[in-house]
Protein backbone atom coordinates (compact mmCIF):
# COMPACT_ATOMS: atom_id res chain seq x y z
CA UNK A 1 0.00 0.00 0.00
CA UNK A 2 1.25 3.30 -1.13
CA UNK A 3 1.69 5.75 1.95
CA UNK A 4 2.01 9.84 1.83
CA UNK A 5 2.56 12.66 4.07
CA UNK A 6 1.12 15.86 3.83
CA UNK A 7 4.08 18.88 3.70
CA UNK A 8 2.74 22.40 3.46
CA UNK A 9 -1.13 21.08 2.25
CA UNK A 10 0.25 18.58 -0.36
CA UNK A 11 0.69 15.33 -0.56
CA UNK A 12 4.05 13.68 -1.38
CA UNK A 13 4.64 10.10 -2.10
CA UNK A 14 7.47 9.18 0.72
CA UNK A 15 10.68 8.27 -0.69
CA UNK A 16 13.53 9.86 -0.62
CA UNK A 17 12.73 13.04 -2.94
CA UNK A 18 10.76 13.92 0.51
CA UNK A 19 13.85 15.08 2.15
CA UNK A 20 14.89 17.39 -0.63
CA UNK A 21 11.89 19.18 -0.70
CA UNK A 22 11.99 19.55 3.28
CA UNK A 23 15.34 20.63 2.69
CA UNK A 24 14.25 23.44 -0.14
CA UNK A 25 11.47 24.47 2.09
CA UNK A 26 13.44 24.58 4.82
CA UNK A 27 16.03 26.42 2.78
CA UNK A 28 13.78 29.17 2.23
CA UNK A 29 12.02 29.87 4.97
CA UNK A 30 15.47 30.52 6.80
CA UNK A 31 17.12 32.47 3.96
CA UNK A 32 14.11 34.06 2.24
CA UNK A 33 14.41 35.99 -0.92
CA UNK A 34 18.47 37.40 -1.51
CA UNK A 35 18.14 41.12 -0.94
CA UNK A 36 17.98 43.27 -3.61
CA UNK A 37 20.54 46.15 -4.74
CA UNK A 38 19.00 49.49 -3.53
CA UNK A 39 19.67 52.75 -4.82
CA UNK A 40 18.21 56.19 -5.29
CA UNK A 41 17.07 59.10 -2.17
CA UNK A 42 16.72 56.47 0.84
CA UNK A 43 16.33 59.46 2.99
CA UNK A 44 12.99 61.14 4.20
CA UNK A 45 10.13 59.43 1.71
CA UNK A 46 12.07 56.41 1.63
CA UNK A 47 11.30 55.12 5.19
CA UNK A 48 7.71 57.06 5.02
CA UNK A 49 6.71 54.96 1.97
CA UNK A 50 8.10 51.96 2.16
CA UNK A 51 5.08 50.25 4.58
CA UNK A 52 2.42 51.81 2.93
CA UNK A 53 1.72 49.04 0.62
CA UNK A 54 -0.04 46.72 2.39
CA UNK A 55 -2.21 49.78 3.05
CA UNK A 56 -3.95 48.71 -0.14
CA UNK A 57 -2.71 45.23 -0.70
CA UNK A 58 -0.02 46.23 -3.16
CA UNK A 59 3.02 44.22 -3.74
CA UNK A 60 6.26 44.89 -1.39
CA UNK A 61 8.55 46.24 -4.32
CA UNK A 62 11.30 44.73 -1.94
CA UNK A 63 10.28 41.38 -2.04
CA UNK A 64 8.44 41.02 -5.20
CA UNK A 65 10.00 39.11 -7.94
CA UNK A 66 8.28 40.48 -11.28
CA UNK A 67 10.32 41.29 -14.14
CA UNK A 68 9.64 45.01 -14.17
CA UNK A 69 7.58 46.52 -11.47
CA UNK A 70 7.08 50.44 -11.67
CA UNK A 71 5.03 52.14 -8.85
CA UNK A 72 3.91 56.04 -8.90
CA UNK A 73 2.60 57.62 -5.77
CA UNK A 74 1.45 61.37 -4.65
CA UNK A 75 -0.88 61.99 -2.31
CA UNK A 76 -4.07 60.53 -3.04
CA UNK A 77 -3.50 57.74 -6.02
CA UNK A 78 -1.06 55.34 -6.74
CA UNK A 79 -0.48 54.06 -9.90
CA UNK A 80 1.02 50.32 -10.19
CA UNK A 81 2.58 48.91 -13.54
CA UNK A 82 4.50 45.61 -13.78
CA UNK A 83 4.83 42.48 -15.93
CA UNK A 84 6.42 39.10 -15.02
CA UNK A 85 7.32 37.85 -18.23
CA UNK A 86 8.30 40.73 -20.36
CA UNK A 87 5.21 39.73 -22.53
CA UNK A 88 1.77 40.72 -20.82
CA UNK A 89 1.60 44.06 -19.03
CA UNK A 90 -0.64 44.93 -16.36
CA UNK A 91 -1.40 47.74 -14.41
CA UNK A 92 -3.78 49.68 -11.46
CA UNK A 93 -4.79 52.83 -10.05
CA UNK A 94 -5.47 53.13 -6.50
CA UNK A 95 -7.55 56.12 -5.77
CA UNK A 96 -8.09 56.80 -1.83
CA UNK A 97 -8.69 59.17 1.18
CA UNK A 98 -8.88 58.58 4.90
CA UNK A 99 -12.16 60.54 6.81
CA UNK A 100 -10.53 63.52 8.64
CA UNK A 101 -11.83 65.12 12.13
CA UNK A 102 -9.90 66.95 15.27
CA UNK A 103 -9.71 65.53 18.42
CA UNK A 104 -9.79 67.64 21.54
CA UNK A 105 -6.91 68.09 23.18
CA UNK A 106 -6.00 69.67 26.83
CA UNK A 107 -6.19 73.12 25.07
CA UNK A 108 -6.84 73.04 21.88
CA UNK A 109 -7.75 70.45 18.92
CA UNK A 110 -5.22 67.79 17.29
CA UNK A 111 -5.58 66.40 13.61
CA UNK A 112 -6.66 62.69 13.55
CA UNK A 113 -7.18 60.36 10.16
CA UNK A 114 -9.95 58.40 10.04
CA UNK A 115 -11.01 54.77 8.19
CA UNK A 116 -9.37 54.35 4.75
CA UNK A 117 -11.45 54.53 1.60
CA UNK A 118 -10.24 53.54 -1.39
CA UNK A 119 -10.63 51.73 -4.98
CA UNK A 120 -8.92 49.94 -7.59
CA UNK A 121 -9.43 50.19 -11.31
CA UNK A 122 -7.46 47.80 -13.26
CA UNK A 123 -5.92 49.50 -16.21
CA UNK A 124 -6.55 47.14 -19.70
CA UNK A 125 -3.72 45.75 -21.06
CA UNK A 126 -2.88 48.19 -24.19
CA UNK A 127 -3.03 51.12 -21.32
CA UNK A 128 -0.41 49.67 -19.85
CA UNK A 129 1.57 48.14 -22.31
CA UNK A 130 2.04 52.39 -23.13
CA UNK A 131 2.39 53.20 -19.69
CA UNK A 132 5.41 50.91 -19.59
CA UNK A 133 6.73 52.34 -22.71
CA UNK A 134 6.22 56.12 -21.42
CA UNK A 135 8.08 55.18 -18.08
CA UNK A 136 11.26 55.08 -20.30
CA UNK A 137 11.26 58.65 -20.44
CA UNK A 138 12.18 59.25 -16.95
CA UNK A 139 14.14 56.24 -16.56
CA UNK A 140 17.37 58.06 -16.17
CA UNK A 141 16.31 61.08 -14.02
CA UNK A 142 17.63 60.71 -10.79
CA UNK A 143 16.11 61.60 -7.54
CA UNK A 144 15.73 65.54 -6.94
CA UNK A 145 18.65 65.34 -4.52
CA UNK A 146 21.16 64.90 -7.36
CA UNK A 147 19.53 67.58 -9.34
CA UNK A 148 21.12 70.64 -9.36
CA UNK A 149 18.94 73.57 -8.85
CA UNK A 150 15.85 71.44 -7.73
CA UNK A 151 14.23 73.20 -4.52
CA UNK A 152 11.81 71.80 -1.81
CA UNK A 153 9.19 73.26 0.04
CA UNK A 154 6.94 72.47 2.77
CA UNK A 155 3.52 72.48 0.61
CA UNK A 156 3.01 71.81 -3.32
CA UNK A 157 2.78 68.09 -3.96
CA UNK A 158 5.57 65.01 -3.70
CA UNK A 159 6.14 62.65 -6.68
CA UNK A 160 7.54 59.10 -5.78
CA UNK A 161 8.42 56.92 -8.01
CA UNK A 162 9.72 53.19 -7.21
CA UNK A 163 11.31 50.42 -9.33
CA UNK A 164 11.61 47.13 -8.91
CA UNK A 165 13.47 44.06 -10.42
CA UNK A 166 13.94 40.45 -9.01
CA UNK A 167 17.50 41.74 -8.41
CA UNK A 168 17.17 45.75 -7.32
CA UNK A 169 14.90 48.29 -6.02
CA UNK A 170 15.28 51.94 -7.11
CA UNK A 171 13.32 54.83 -5.05
CA UNK A 172 13.40 58.56 -6.73
CA UNK A 173 11.44 61.87 -4.81
CA UNK A 174 10.35 64.95 -6.46
CA UNK A 175 8.54 68.37 -4.72
CA UNK A 176 6.67 70.07 -7.07
CA UNK A 177 7.86 70.07 -10.40
CA UNK A 178 5.63 73.10 -11.28
CA UNK A 179 7.49 75.13 -8.86
CA UNK A 180 10.81 74.47 -10.23
CA UNK A 181 12.75 76.88 -12.35
CA UNK A 182 11.77 77.08 -15.64
CA UNK A 183 15.23 76.44 -16.92
CA UNK A 184 15.33 72.63 -15.23
CA UNK A 185 14.36 70.50 -17.97
CA UNK A 186 13.88 67.55 -15.52
CA UNK A 187 11.39 69.03 -13.92
CA UNK A 188 9.35 69.77 -16.90
CA UNK A 189 9.87 65.70 -18.43
CA UNK A 190 8.55 64.86 -15.47
CA UNK A 191 5.27 67.02 -14.68
CA UNK A 192 4.76 65.66 -18.48
CA UNK A 193 5.35 62.22 -17.47
CA UNK A 194 3.08 61.67 -14.70
CA UNK A 195 0.60 64.20 -17.12
CA UNK A 196 0.66 61.53 -19.71
CA UNK A 197 0.67 58.45 -17.10
CA UNK A 198 -3.09 59.98 -15.31
CA UNK A 199 -4.18 60.57 -18.76
CA UNK A 200 -2.95 56.70 -19.45
CA UNK A 201 -5.35 55.51 -16.16
CA UNK A 202 -8.27 57.34 -16.46
CA UNK A 203 -6.94 59.69 -13.60
CA UNK A 204 -9.60 62.16 -13.51
CA UNK A 205 -12.67 60.34 -14.74
CA UNK A 206 -12.04 57.57 -11.88
CA UNK A 207 -11.24 60.42 -9.64
CA UNK A 208 -15.03 62.01 -9.82
CA UNK A 209 -16.68 58.26 -9.72
CA UNK A 210 -14.69 57.63 -6.26
CA UNK A 211 -15.50 61.30 -4.99
CA UNK A 212 -18.84 61.13 -5.86
CA UNK A 213 -19.03 57.73 -3.97
CA UNK A 214 -18.06 59.21 -1.04
CA UNK A 215 -20.42 61.12 1.90
CA UNK A 216 -20.45 64.61 2.81
CA UNK A 217 -17.61 65.32 5.42
CA UNK A 218 -13.88 66.12 5.81
CA UNK A 219 -11.33 64.11 4.51
CA UNK A 220 -7.30 64.09 3.95
CA UNK A 221 -5.47 61.98 1.24
CA UNK A 222 -1.81 62.67 3.39
CA UNK A 223 -0.81 65.54 1.80
CA UNK A 224 -1.37 68.29 4.03
CA UNK A 225 -4.53 69.39 2.88
CA UNK A 226 -8.40 68.68 4.01
CA UNK A 227 -11.22 67.91 1.47
CA UNK A 228 -14.87 68.68 2.15
CA UNK A 229 -17.41 67.02 0.28
CA UNK A 230 -20.80 69.30 0.90
CA UNK A 231 -24.17 68.58 1.92
CA UNK A 232 -26.39 69.49 -0.24
CA UNK A 233 -26.91 72.68 1.75
CA UNK A 234 -23.90 73.44 1.92
CA UNK A 235 -23.86 73.36 -2.26
CA UNK A 236 -26.94 75.68 -2.69
CA UNK A 237 -25.18 78.04 -0.27
CA UNK A 238 -21.71 77.84 -1.90
CA UNK A 239 -23.37 78.39 -5.32
CA UNK A 240 -25.79 81.28 -3.92
CA UNK A 241 -22.37 83.06 -2.19
CA UNK A 242 -19.75 82.80 -5.31
CA UNK A 243 -20.18 86.55 -6.43
CA UNK A 244 -19.83 87.43 -2.78
CA UNK A 245 -16.66 84.82 -2.77
CA UNK A 246 -15.10 86.40 -6.39
CA UNK A 247 -15.23 89.58 -4.99
CA UNK A 248 -13.29 89.16 -1.71
CA UNK A 249 -11.06 87.42 -4.28
CA UNK A 250 -10.73 90.23 -6.17
CA UNK A 251 -9.64 92.14 -2.86
CA UNK A 252 -7.54 89.40 -1.51
CA UNK A 253 -4.13 90.83 -2.65
CA UNK A 254 -4.52 94.54 -1.58
CA UNK A 255 -6.27 93.14 1.80
CA UNK A 256 -3.86 90.98 3.01
CA UNK A 257 -0.78 93.45 2.36
CA UNK A 258 -2.20 96.29 4.14
CA UNK A 259 -2.94 93.79 7.12
CA UNK A 260 0.39 92.00 6.63
CA UNK A 261 2.61 95.91 6.62
CA UNK A 262 0.11 97.47 9.12
CA UNK A 263 0.25 94.74 11.77
CA UNK A 264 3.77 94.05 11.22
CA UNK A 265 4.37 98.52 12.16
CA UNK A 266 2.28 97.95 15.00
CA UNK A 267 3.12 95.21 16.77
CA UNK A 268 6.80 95.81 16.13
CA UNK A 269 6.35 99.20 17.45
CA UNK A 270 5.01 97.81 20.72
CA UNK A 271 8.23 96.23 21.17
CA UNK A 272 7.07 92.62 21.21
CA UNK A 273 9.04 89.73 19.52
CA UNK A 274 6.71 86.75 19.15
CA UNK A 275 6.69 83.40 17.72
CA UNK A 276 3.44 81.89 16.66
CA UNK A 277 1.97 80.13 13.95
CA UNK A 278 -1.47 79.50 13.07
CA UNK A 279 -3.41 82.11 14.42
CA UNK A 280 -7.06 82.72 12.63
CA UNK A 281 -8.71 85.79 12.70
CA UNK A 282 -12.68 86.33 11.71
CA UNK A 283 -14.32 89.87 9.99
CA UNK A 284 -17.42 91.01 10.19
CA UNK A 285 -19.48 92.50 6.81
CA UNK A 286 -18.33 95.74 8.67
CA UNK A 287 -14.58 94.43 8.56
CA UNK A 288 -14.41 94.56 12.33
CA UNK A 289 -12.57 92.15 13.90
CA UNK A 290 -14.89 89.50 15.76
CA UNK A 291 -12.62 86.64 16.29
CA UNK A 292 -9.07 85.71 17.07
CA UNK A 293 -8.57 81.63 17.26
CA UNK A 294 -5.64 79.39 16.84
CA UNK A 295 -5.52 75.42 15.28
CA UNK A 296 -2.42 74.94 17.52
CA UNK A 297 -2.44 73.00 20.70
CA UNK A 298 -1.57 74.93 23.76
CA UNK A 299 -0.28 72.28 26.19
CA UNK A 300 1.92 74.28 28.69
CA UNK A 301 2.26 77.35 30.21
CA UNK A 302 4.72 78.99 27.89
CA UNK A 303 1.96 78.24 24.99
CA UNK A 304 -0.69 79.45 26.40
CA UNK A 305 1.17 82.81 27.45
CA UNK A 306 2.15 83.30 24.15
CA UNK A 307 -1.06 83.30 22.77
CA UNK A 308 -2.15 85.44 25.00
CA UNK A 309 0.26 87.76 24.45
CA UNK A 310 -0.11 87.15 20.22
CA UNK A 311 -3.82 88.10 20.83
CA UNK A 312 -3.55 90.71 22.71
CA UNK A 313 -1.58 92.30 20.56
CA UNK A 314 -3.50 91.80 17.33
CA UNK A 315 -6.79 93.21 18.96
CA UNK A 316 -4.96 96.32 20.30
CA UNK A 317 -3.60 96.53 16.93
CA UNK A 318 -6.78 96.51 15.21
CA UNK A 319 -8.39 99.83 17.20
CA UNK A 320 -6.54 101.37 14.98
CA UNK A 321 -6.88 99.39 11.63
CA UNK A 322 -9.45 100.61 9.30
CA UNK A 323 -10.46 98.57 6.64
CA UNK A 324 -12.65 101.16 4.28
CA UNK A 325 -11.82 99.76 1.13
CA UNK A 326 -13.45 96.51 1.41
CA UNK A 327 -17.28 95.70 0.98
CA UNK A 328 -18.29 92.36 1.75
CA UNK A 329 -21.10 91.11 1.80
CA UNK A 330 -20.05 87.44 3.83
CA UNK A 331 -18.36 87.78 7.10
CA UNK A 332 -14.53 86.18 6.07
CA UNK A 333 -11.52 84.92 7.94
CA UNK A 334 -8.00 85.39 7.16
CA UNK A 335 -5.20 83.22 8.56
CA UNK A 336 -2.14 85.29 10.27
CA UNK A 337 1.88 84.14 10.88
CA UNK A 338 3.86 85.90 13.08
CA UNK A 339 7.73 85.54 13.50
CA UNK A 340 10.85 87.14 13.48
CA UNK A 341 10.81 88.25 9.74
CA UNK A 342 7.20 90.42 10.56
CA UNK A 343 3.49 89.49 10.12
CA UNK A 344 2.05 87.60 7.49
CA UNK A 345 -2.14 87.30 6.76
CA UNK A 346 -3.37 84.78 4.20
CA UNK A 347 -6.46 83.29 3.44
CA UNK A 348 -7.98 80.38 4.84
CA UNK A 349 -10.33 78.24 2.62
CA UNK A 350 -12.94 77.65 4.80
CA UNK A 351 -15.69 79.59 3.45
CA UNK A 352 -18.39 76.86 5.33
CA UNK A 353 -18.18 76.77 9.31
CA UNK A 354 -15.55 78.18 11.97
CA UNK A 355 -12.03 76.64 11.68
CA UNK A 356 -12.19 74.12 14.85
CA UNK A 357 -9.76 75.54 17.32
CA UNK A 358 -8.82 76.33 20.64
CA UNK A 359 -11.33 78.34 22.75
Amino acid sequence: MTQYVFIRGACYMRSRWVLIVLLVILTTQCFGQPEKKISGDTSFWFNEQKDDSSKFGLSNLMTSQDSFHFRFCTAGHIIDIWTQDGKVYKGNLVIYTFGYKEQKAERGYTPFTGPLYDTIAALDSNSARKAYALIKSVSQIPSQNAIKGWQSGFDGVEYIFQVSTPSTFNFRSYWTPLAQDSTLIEAKIIEKFVSDLDSLASYKSNCRKFTGSLKPGPYANGGGMVMIKLTPEQNAYYRRTKPYRDYLDSVRSHLNKYLSDTLTRLIENQGLHLSFCDIFLKFSTENKLIKVKTADELTGKEDRRNFRLCRKAIIDAFRSIEINFVHSQLAYWKEVQIGSDGIIVYDTSDYFAEPVMAK
